[in-house]
């Protein structure tokens, strides 16, 4: 799946780039085309509890925006997190869209 990456004072290894195409990958089966995707992965050090990385996911769908921000101490947990918080997000419209058709 083809998505808009924005990366702020932080690198992805092979790994996390791998990872997070795969959990983009399964968001897929919740939208319909045409979607864009935005993703923006950010490190902050004045963060209160020490170093964080947030992760910012937009979907514009339509007329409709999905959005779910959260941060979290390492890249794989913010993007599990965004990413659940987000697909979350989705069921509830997609179950909207089904009850009302």
């Amino acid at each position: 799946m083809k998505y808009n990456l924005r990366l702020d004072h932080i690198e992805l290894s092979d790994f996390d780039q791998e990872q997070l195409d795969k959990k983009m990958d399964r968001l897929k089966k919740h939208l319909l085309p045409p979607f864009m995707i935005d993703v923006t992965l950010s490190h902050s050090t004045r963060h209160l509890h020490g170093n964080a990385v947030g992760c910012i996911v937009n979907i514009q769908q339509g007329k409709k925006v999905y959005h779910a921000d959260r941060s979290a101490d390492d890249i794989q947990t913010a993007i599990d997190q965004t990413l659940e918080a987000l697909r979350n997000e989705l069921e509830k419209a997609h179950g909207k869209r089904k009850k009302h058709s």
